[in-house]
C-alpha cells in the first residue's frame, strides 16, 4: 500500500512520516515567529524607557507639577515608569532564548533592558528630583540677607579703618553726622504707627513717649510729638466721657434695682490683651512649622498656613485675652504678604467668620489683593476670645494651602 500524500510504500496500518517532519516544521516555524516577536518588543520596551526618561525629566516637568494631585506622586513616576518598561523589556528578552535561532539578539535585548534599569537607578543619585515650594524661595531670601549683612559688615569694618587715620577735624564732623543720623531714629514715627494701627493703647503709646531719649529727637520731631501728645489726651479724654457715660447708666440701672454688670467696665482691646494664640492646624515643612505665634508676630513675610489637605475650610485661629475687653475692630493681612509671586501661588481667605465669646458671630469679606484690610464694627464687642474661621478661599495657582500673614484687634 502507498500514501496517499506522499506515494511512498508504507505497510499496512502504518502512518507515513511525511506527516510528522510537516507538524515538527511547523511548529519550529511557530516557535521562531514567537521568539522575533518577543525580541522585537523587548527592544521597544527598552526604547520607551529611554523616552519615558527623557520626557519626565525635561519636557513633562511643568506640564504635571502644574496639577496638585500629580505634583504629589511626580518624583514616583521618575523612576516607576522607566523602572516598568525595563522589567518588561527583560521578561520578553528572557523568554525569547528559548529560541536558539535569535538567542545572541535576545542576549542583546536582554543587556537594553538591564541598562534601562541601571541607568534609570544612575539618573536619581545624580540628577535628583527637588520639587519647587515657597519655602525654598525664603531659604534664599535669608542666603542673600546673610551675605548682605557679610558686606555690611565687611562696609563698616573699612570705615572703621578709615575713621582711624582721619584727622581731628575729620573726627568731629563724623561724630556730628552720626549724632545726626541717631537723632533721625528716634523711634517716635514707630510709635505712632503703632497707635493708629491698633498696636498700641493710650497708656501703652504714652509710655512709649516716655522712653524715647530726647537727645536723639529732632527738632520737626518734637512739634510732632506735642502734637501726637494732645491726640492723646483728647484721646484720653474721650475715652473718660465714654466710661463716665457708662458709669452713668449703670447707676441709672442700680436706681430701678438692676444690677451692674462687670462688663460695663470693660476697657477696650489691644495686642498687648492676647495671652495665647493658638489654631486648628498647622502646615509642617523642611524642619520648621507655619504656626499661628507668626500671626501676631508684626512680620507679614512670615505667616500661619492651615496644615489639612485641600483648601482649609473651616480651619480656625483663635485669640484669647487675658480678661474681657471690647473689641472695636481688626486689621487682617490676607495671604502669604512676603511678595506678589508668593501671594498669588498659594490660596488667600476670601470670607472670614468671626465669632466672639458670647457666641456671637460675623461674616468678613475680604479683597483678593496685597496690604492689609481694615474692620471697624458698627458697635463694639466684649469679649474675651475671638476665633477666625476660613468660610472661602481665592485659590491659588500652585499650592492649596491658605495663608494669614497678620491679624491685629484693637
Amino acid at each position: 500500500m502507498y500514501c496517499k500524500y506522499c506515494g511512498k510504500e508504507i505497510k499496512e496500518g502504518e502512518v507515513c512520516d511525511c506527516r510528522t517532519r510537516k507538524r515538527t516544521k511547523k511548529e519550529k516555524n511557530k516557535n521562531f515567529g514567537m521568539g522575533k516577536l518577543l525580541v522585537i518588543l523587548a527592544f521597544v520596551f527598552s526604547f520607551l524607557g529611554m523616552i519615558s526618561i527623557i520626557l519626565l525629566r525635561t519636557i513633562l516637568t511643568d506640564i504635571l507639577t502644574e496639577n496638585i494631585v500629580i505634583e504629589d506622586i511626580y518624583k514616583y513616576l521618575l523612576y516607576l515608569v522607566p523602572g516598568f518598561f525595563g522589567i518588561l523589556a527583560l521578561l520578553c528578552a528572557g523568554f525569547s532564548m528559548q529560541d536558539q535561532r535569535v538567542r545572541k539578539v535576545s542576549v542583546a535585548a536582554m543587556t537594553a533592558g538591564i541598562l534601562l534599569i541601571a541607568g534609570t537607578g544612575l539618573t536619581g543619585i545624580l540628577w535628583p528630583y527637588e520639587p519647587e515650594s515657597y519655602e525654598a524661595d525664603v531659604e534664599e531670601d535669608s542666603e542673600e540677607e546673610d551675605t548682605e549683612e557679610e558686606d555690611v559688615q565687611e562696609e563698616q569694618k573699612k570705615e572703621g579703618e578709615d575713621a582711624e587715620e582721619e584727622k581731628p577735624e575729620n573726627k568731629e564732623k563724623t561724630e556730628e553726622t552720626d549724632k545726626e543720623t541717631e537723632t533721625k531714629d528716634s523711634g517716635f514715627t514707630k510709635i505712632k504707627e503703632d497707635y493708629e494701627k491698633g498696636l498700641l493703647d493710650i497708656d501703652g503709646a504714652q509710655k512709649a513717649l516716655d522712653e524715647i531719649n530726647t537727645e536723639n529727637v529732632s527738632e520737626e520731631e518734637i512739634d510732632q510729638i506735642l502734637a501726637f501728645q494732645e491726640q492723646l489726651e483728647a484721646d484720653y479724654e474721650k475715652q473718660i466721657m465714654e466710661s463716665e457715660k457708662k458709669e452713668k447708666q449703670n447707676a441709672d440701672q442700680a436706681s430701678t434695682g438692676q444690677e451692674m454688670t462687670s462688663n460695663q467696665m470693660i476697657s477696650s482691646a489691644s495686642m498687648s490683651a492676647v495671652a495665647t494664640v493658638s489654631a486648628t492646624s498647622a502646615l509642617s515643612e523642611y524642619n520648621m512649622t507655619h504656626s499661628s505665634d507668626r500671626i501676631m508676630d508684626n512680620d507679614t513675610s512670615t505667616a500661619w498656613v492651615e496644615g489639612v489637605s485641600g483648601q482649609g475650610e473651616g480651619e480656625s485661629v483663635i485669640f484669647t485675652f487675658d480678661g474681657v475687653y471690647k473689641v472695636s475692630g481688626f486689621v487682617i493681612y490676607g495671604g502669604y504678604q512676603k511678595n506678589s509671586d508668593l501671594y498669588y501661588k498659594n490660596s488667600r481667605p476670601a470670607s472670614l467668620k468671626v465669632m466672639y465669646s458670647d457666641g456671637s458671630s460675623q461674616i468678613c469679606n475680604l479683597s483678593d489683593t496685597l496690604g492689609a484690610q481694615t474692620f471697624t464694627l458698627a458697635n463694639p464687642v466684649e469679649t474675651s476670645s475671638i476665633t477666625f474661621t476660613i468660610q472661602s478661599v481665592y485659590a491659588g495657582n500652585k499650592y492649596e494651602d491658605t495663608v494669614i500673614s497678620e491679624i491685629s484687634i484693637f
